[in-house]
């Protein structure tokens, strides 16, 4: 099979060093810590000069691929299949779902309609579990109304960070826990934008993996228990010195 593989490359392709350097363009990239945008853009027009100079491509062929994909017949099932792949023109859905959810979820946050419904919540917590419990809920419905793992995360964190100060907890405790919920569950859900990625990505629906996705199941649900029993809570530096000299 790898056999087969590699001389449907070799029969249609002129492999050599040179076809690396997009890979390399993108592995030292993110070694580097250069923004995603820039370094995903270097790397495709390295691909560019590539496929134009190594593969004999014309300029319009190097457009075309990359707005509709490439498609190719090797005589190797597998290898059309690793190959055949859409460009631009194939993710324009979820690029759209996106677009449309961070959109709504804009307009629900600056017309406070979020708050509205659900920051009455803040007013009867009273210990550390409890408050835990409503971030990560509040962020699991935000999920499914908001539709982008974004607002998720930042529509919570703006509404419970001042319950957060009041029991004098560190932000960076309110972080992991908008964590534990927005983002463990924006895979979950088929209209979000972080879901419809997974989703056009695997291949499944969301629903279909949801039962076997046991850490964003499963993390929700350790956290709120931790959180009752005081473990992994990180008050601020002056409540930490306190209870040390207490104890």
């Amino acid at each position: 099979m790898v056999t087969d593989i590699q001389d449907s490359l070799l029969a249609n392709f002129n492999i050599n060093v040179w076809v690396l350097l997009p890979v390399l363009a993108v592995i030292f990239g993110a070694m580097f810590k250069v923004p995603a945008i820039p370094s995903l853009l270097f790397a495709t027009a390295l691909g560019g000069i590539v496929a134009i100079v190594g593969q004999g491509a014309s300029v319009g062929e190097f457009l075309r691929v990359t707005h509709y994909g490439f498609n190719i017949d090797t005589g190797n099932e597998v290898t059309n299949a690793l190959l055949n792949r859409g460009g631009l023109d194939s993710m324009m859905w979820t690029i759209s779902l996106i677009m449309f959810a961070l959109a709504f979820g804009g307009i629900l946050e600056k017309c406070g309609f979020v708050e509205v419904l659900l920051g009455k919540v803040t007013k009867n917590i009273k210990t550390v579990g409890g408050l835990v419990t409503a971030t990560i809920i509040t962020g699991i419905i935000c999920d499914f109304v908001l539709t982008d793992q974004y607002l998720a995360i930042i529509v919570p964190g703006r509404m419970y960070a001042p319950a957060y100060d009041k029991m004098n907890l560190k932000r960076s405790f309110l972080s992991r826990t908008l964590e534990d919920g927005g983002t463990m569950w924006s895979p979950l859900v088929p209209w979000n934008g972080c879901g419809a990625y997974q989703a056009a990505t695997l291949g499944v629906h969301n629903f279909e993996f949801l039962p076997y996705a046991f850490m964003n199941l499963i993390n929700p649900l350790t956290v709120i228990i931790m959180s009752y029993l005081g473990i992994g809570v990180k008050y601020n530096d002056e409540q930490d010195k306190d209870q040390k000299e207490k104890s």
